[in-house]
């Protein structure tokens, strides 16, 4: 994650282009993505992978039908029908021939290819009843079993010579003797033949073996694993991942919207918050928190220097002794015709730099080890040292958010008054906002405010053509009317005031 947020490594790109393999996506109009607008690999096998992303479930060149059917699942569970399919013609195709063999329940934004998939659908249904009206018994196969190769069967890469490797058992042999008849078989008649063949088919029936219950049950239950996983794996995610997104480098290095970086780190770490945090992974104990990340807006009126000096503020007064590293990402908004959205992320260490770290910092692997106990007998500074370094609580308090929140409107408003700049923010809902307005007679503002506020939408679901992106332009538009109507009604209103005043 340090990687990423700084844009370095392979995330240096990371906001202009995804990788070639990722162009075959899987996503809806209602909701982009799956799990929350990241990117995360859902799924791996040599078969193909499925990576979340900010479009939607990306798979890589040419996946399997299992590994798009599970995809498909994963989707239906997640984002609203009908489904949304880029990619490659064939990749197209592919999806639609994975919902017909597996019979998953699904439906396609696309009108060609919802109809070729029920056209599809059909001819299937109508060919296995046609089967079954010739006398054919159709077995429905419930399940799909693995591999029949066990792990003790494979073939070993390092096996010392041709001879160490395992072999395919030997069968029995025995000595095939042609038989010759004395008698010739005697022609049946046309009708005695006929009957004997009717007979052995009624006692005998063709039988046909049906996967599709079976592999959509398969791309169920896969889906559910992958999603369940997710939910418990998500808060524990790698610390090392989020700062490689946010610092834009290995495999986010193509966004290139970072434009500038800063940390305080120990000395181990070489100024590397790739380092610090990859540790972080590797020492802290199971299910702790590997980070912590607080991201928020800065001013467009205000110059980078500016900006950090909200930042740096902010840090000293909620931060003074914790290591991290922050980036600031300037970007153009999806929707904002060209405005910039400048913003922070400050990914911190929710470890505490206590005294004994002060005086000589501890090694890498006892930094994130457990810390001692409070009642434990022995608190010499040597006992301390040994043990992590102490966890600060509060960032595990969802009620000290609050907190965080007029801290950062206190420090934002003194650096845009400090520099003549009338702009103000307020943390407060905006129906909080109107009704303050209001008691202070200022109908104008309260009018201002009185509209609905917006959700954060990922860029993924702002597509051109999809129905969010043009149900936010429309409100966007009329709100932008309503607006310039107040101002006009107050501006004649003061003109009709200043004309009465005058005549008289």
């Amino acid at each position: 994650h340090c990687d990423y947020i700084n844009r370095e490594g392979k995330y240096k790109n990371e906001g202009e282009r995804l990788p070639q393999d990722m162009d075959n996506v899987i996503s809806s109009t209602q909701k982009a993505d799956a799990v929350g607008e990241k990117t995360w690999l859902l799924y791996s096998s040599p078969f193909g992978k499925i990576t979340n992303t900010e479009k939607g479930l990306a798979l890589t060149e040419d996946p399997s039908y299992d590994t798009i059917s599970i995809a498909l699942m994963i989707a239906k569970r997640t984002m609203k029908e009908p489904l949304t399919v880029n990619g490659s013609t064939t990749f197209r195709a592919k999806c639609i021939q994975a919902a017909v063999l597996g019979d998953l329940p699904i439906t396609f934004e696309d009108a060609s290819m919802q109809s070729i998939l029920e056209k599809k659908r059909k001819e299937k249904n109508d060919e296995r009843e046609q089967f079954r009206r010739q006398g054919g018994k159709v077995i429905l196969r419930k399940n799909i079993s693995k591999s029949d190769l066990n792990e003790g069967q494979r073939i070993d890469s390092h096996a010392p010579s041709i001879r160490a490797l395992p072999t395919v058992r030997q069968l029995p042999k025995l000595h095939v003797v042609r038989s010759k008849q004395k008698d010739a078989a005697l022609p049946l008649p046309a009708a005695a033949g006929d009957l004997l063949g009717h007979l052995g088919t009624e006692r005998n029936p063709p039988v046909r073996w049906d996967l599709s219950d079976g592999r959509r049950q398969y791309a169920e239950r896969t889906a559910r694993r992958i999603l369940a996983n997710f939910a418990r794996q998500k808060d524990t995610i790698s610390a090392l991942r989020h700062v490689e997104y946010i610092n834009r480098e290995k495999g986010f290095s193509e966004r290139g919207d970072c434009v500038y970086k800063q940390h305080r780190l120990p000395a181990w770490a070489k100024g590397s918050p790739t380092v610090f945090f990859r540790a972080a992974d590797r020492y802290s104990p199971k299910n702790a928190a590997r980070y912590k990340e607080i991201e928020f807006a800065l001013q467009n009126e205000l110059t980078l220097e500016q900006n950090m000096e909200i930042v740096n503020r902010f840090i000293e007064e909620n931060l003074p002794n914790h290591y991290y590293t922050l980036a600031v990402h300037d970007k153009i908004g999806a929707m904002s015709d060209g405005t910039h959205n400048l913003h922070v992320h400050l990914v911190f260490s929710t470890r505490l730099i206590d005294e004994a770290e002060k005086k000589k910092e501890r090694k890498r692997s006892a930094y994130f080890s457990y810390p001692l106990r409070k009642n434990a007998k022995d608190r010499t500074e040597k006992a301390i040292r040994s043990h992590g370094a102490p966890i600060d609580r509060k960032w595990a308090d969802r009620t000290y958010v609050p907190h965080l929140r007029a801290s950062y409107e206190e420090i934002t408003n003194s650096v845009l008054e400090k520099y003549g700049h009338r702009a103000r923010i307020d943390r407060r809902s905006l129906k909080a906002q109107e009704q303050e307005a209001r008691m202070n007679g200022d109908v104008l503002l309260a009018n201002l405010l009185h509209r609905i506020p917006e959700e954060h939408v990922g860029n993924g679901t702002l597509k051109e053509d999809s129905v969010e992106a043009q149900r936010i332009k429309k409100y966007r538009t009329l709100k932008k009317e309503y607006r310039d109507l107040l101002f006009a009604a107050e501006r004649a209103a003061h003109s009709i005031e200043e004309d009465a005043h005058s005549e008289k």
